[in-house]
């Protein structure tokens, strides 16, 4: 019970301007808790989110993989439809 009698009076002979610092300490922690929550909050939304449009953007790779195949395969065919109506060079001189 000493001690705490000594920690009062050690406050009270303590300059005016520290001890009203002192008072406004857990208010100041109590808001410094608050924005740490909100920082946390936001961090993990936007944590998700960025977990959400990597997902996206790795379907999007996917179909662009897929139609840039189709498409292609569809240039391949459209050469080899082009090289079956071409006459040879020789048949050309000929007639």
């Amino acid at each position: 019970m000493d001690n705490n009698g000594t920690e009062i009076e050690k406050v009270k002979d303590l300059p005016e301007d520290t001890t009203e610092g002192v008072e406004a300490l857990p208010q100041e922690i109590s808001q410094v808790q608050g924005l740490l929550v909100e920082l946390r909050e936001g961090l993990h939304a936007a944590l998700a989110e960025l977990g959400e449009l990597r997902q996206r953007d790795h379907v999007l790779e996917e179909k662009l993989q897929a139609h840039q195949t189709e498409v292609d395969d569809k240039i391949m065919g459209l050469k080899n439809s082009l090289n079956t109506f071409k006459v040879p060079e020789q048949d050309r001189v000929k007639k």
